[in-house]
């Protein structure tokens, strides 16, 4: 016999507190649900007596239906189960709002426009209460009732013999263990195993979001309470918002715990009210891979006792902080243990003594990032490109004079280009003990191509001029470039809104024609023209994006001769496609430059050498906003995204 079922829903407008009984104006436009359930081959429409007394979900009432006989398991979430679905077909549930901002206002010179997306009016519907009841069930009572209650099965045969008595669907989901009481958005982790006392890893890939959320990493000990495991060196991932390796260090023991159905130790991450990262992979025991070859023991030189004193290593660039710099000298058993003493966390012996094949006492001097800050202290200056230059005496210690007594023990640059997709298994040369797997969960890539004659030819007046050293805006785009070889175009101003700081839009290669840089790589790129650049800036100076991509449609009139229009048009469309790629076509063919429009001339240009071209009759450039097609914004970048954005209009000449 078919057995009918209804849920009764209240929803929440805008806190717990306040349930929606009657229909509030929360422009809506006519949000249409559709209901529905799989049949073991498709989602069908939950047709038979299907009455929706909430009005698609906006406001309380009661949804009833008759269940299908034909209604079959299907996973959804990792969870096999009998699932019932709500998709919106039509309207909505309001809309972004898009507010342009001018400034400043006209009638200025020049003014900067910004576009916002507001959506704190919109309402989507939120649950706040729901029973969920069956009625015309069979006269015989059931021997056993199970309900999957919260992912777990509950024997409720009891209560069923019972009259009017009923339980809470997702039983137990606020309730500790599970819940902080604050309403906190939490991720739960399960492991089949207790992670071990110390240091921990967890490499989280996510879709890159703006913002910065501050998380906590949790583990449920013995009492079933969640004991804080502090994170290590901050979150790179700014709370999931962007890809990472978060380090956590776990203390307390762990135990194993029924949640959600299931038998595991247990961690969470705890964010904020609003928090809403889109992650697609965690994984345990990440480590950041870095491409590297380890230089040990290059002899530098001698010192002449001279001041501010120049070596160069022999190769670069140099990885930060890999550079173990020795100077020899005679000390007396006295100073040698001063040394000691005041060694700092982290740093390498102060002094060696008996290293092979190479005679005297061996001192560790420190690389910093300014010798004015510092007075005869063993410290140095160490630049990108290897060169490392000493004190004045004043302003840090000159080496002390002596054949060939300074020297690299060890350091690292960077290599080639490397690439690897997700999911690369890599295969360890000398795995430790309970090793099991090891793979890429991100993609990986970086290193500096070999430059051709010819690249370095071009590149030389900008090597010779900024030497490694950001003095000017050229400067920093130079630089960013040759940081990152997948970065084809680069721009860099100074922001009229926020004096002093400068916006470097950066657009990188990608397999996508609209390739956003990530911002884990932003940050990377960041950091590294901040250590280039002149002192006269400012700290935390640099802004830099990923360039905006501006759609256009081209529509272009062609001649061809006899015969010849199939031809041409084919060609034609072959080489616009081409030129408009932002990061491999433009007008010289490295990338569309940032802030540039395209003019007719670029298109009569490119086009006007087709075997079989007469004429080009006309061009038509517009925006795909309906902007005017010349005004692009200093960081937005020309493409077109379809085939329709490209159109070819053919005539042919008479024939002779």
């Amino acid at each position: 016999m078919p057995v009918d079922g209804h849920v009764k829903v209240l929803l929440n407008n805008e806190t717990p507190q306040i349930l929606i009984t009657e229909p509030l104006d929360r422009s809506y436009q006519g949000p249409e649900l559709s209901w529905e359930y799989f049949d073991g081959k498709g989602w069908k429409r939950l047709d038979e007596d299907f009455n929706d007394q909430t009005n698609n979900l906006a406001k309380s009432g009661t949804i009833s239906f008759r269940i299908p006989n034909d209604l079959t398991e299907v996973n959804i979430g990792g969870q096999d189960d009998l699932w019932i679905r709500a998709r919106l077909v039509g309207g909505d549930y309001g809309r972004p709002k898009y507010q342009v901002t001018t400034d400043p206002f006209p009638p200025a010179a020049s003014t900067t426009q910004s576009i916002s997306i507001l959506t704190g009016h919109m309402r989507p519907p939120e649950v706040a209460s729901l029973i969920a009841s069956f009625y015309d069930m069979p006269l015989q009572m059931p021997e056993k009732v199970l309900a999957r209650n919260n992912l777990r099965l509950i024997d409720q045969t009891s209560a069923n013999g019972l009259r009017d008595v009923h339980f809470d669907v997702f039983q137990g989901a606020y309730v500790a263990p599970l819940g902080n009481g604050n309403n906190a958005p939490m991720l739960y982790l399960g492991l089949s195993k207790p992670l071990t006392p110390g240091l921990t890893t967890l490499f989280a890939r996510t879709e890159d979001r703006e913002g910065d959320i501050h998380i906590d990493i949790e583990t449920l000990g013995a009492d079933l309470s969640w004991t804080r495991a502090p994170l290590t060196g901050g979150d790179p991932t700014h709370g999931l918002y962007q890809s990472g390796l978060l380090k956590f260090s776990t203390a307390a023991e762990q135990v194993k715990a029924n949640l959600f159905g299931q038998s595991l130790y247990w961690l969470r991450i705890v964010g904020k009210v609003g928090w809403q990262p889109r992650i697609h992979g965690l994984w345990l025991n990440g480590v950041a891979i870095v491409q590297a070859e380890t230089v040990k023991q290059e002899l530098l030189g001698s010192s002449l006792g001279a001041q501010s004193a120049q070596f160069k290593l022999l190769k670069s660039p140099v990885l930060e902080n890999t550079l173990e710099l020795r100077v020899r000298e005679n000390l007396s058993i006295e100073e040698v243990e001063t040394l000691r003493l005041a060694r700092e966390q982290g740093d390498p012996e102060p002094v060696l003594e008996d290293v092979a094949n190479i005679s005297g006492q061996w001192v560790y001097w420190r690389q910093v990032g300014n010798l004015d800050a510092f007075g005869a202290d063993r410290v140095y200056l160490l630049a990108p490109d290897g060169t490392i230059t000493f004190g004045s005496g004043e302003h840090g210690r000159i080496p002390p004079a002596g054949r060939d007594g300074i020297r690299a023990f060890s350091y690292q640059v960077g290599g080639l280009p490397v690439s690897a997709e997700p999911s690369t298994e890599l295969k360890p040369i000398a795995p430790k003990p309970g090793f099991e797997t090891a793979f890429i969960a991100d993609t990986v890539a970086g290193g500096t191509n070999i430059p051709n004659a010819a690249e370095l030819l071009a590149g030389m007046p900008d090597a010779l001029r900024h030497q490694n050293r950001a003095l000017s805006l050229s400067d920093l785009e130079a630089i960013a470039r040759n940081f990152d070889t997948d970065i084809t175009q680069v721009r860099a101003e100074h922001t009229k809104d926020q004096p002093g700081l400068i916006r470097v839009h950066v657009l990188a290669k990608g397999k996508t024609r609209t390739r956003v840089y990530s911002a884990a790589r932003r940050e990377a790129l960041g950091k590294a023209l901040a250590s280039r650049m002149s002192d006269a800036y400012g700290a935390d100076c640099l802004d830099v994006r990923s360039v905006e991509f501006v759609r256009h449609q081209i529509t272009i009139s062609l001649r061809a001769a006899p015969g010849h229009s199939g031809a041409v048009e084919t060609e034609a469309k072959r080489i616009l496609t081409a030129f408009f790629d932002p990061a491999r076509g433009g007008p010289y063919g490295n990338g569309w430059p940032v802030g540039r429009p395209v003019w007719p001339l670029d298109i009569d240009r490119v086009l006007r050498d087709i075997n079989g071209l007469e004429s080009i009759i006309g061009i038509e450039i517009a925006r795909h906003d309906e902007l005017q097609p010349d005004a692009i914004s200093s960081y937005q970048v020309v493409f077109t995204a379809f085939a329709e954005d490209l159109n070819v209009i053919m005539s042919e000449g008479e024939a002779p």
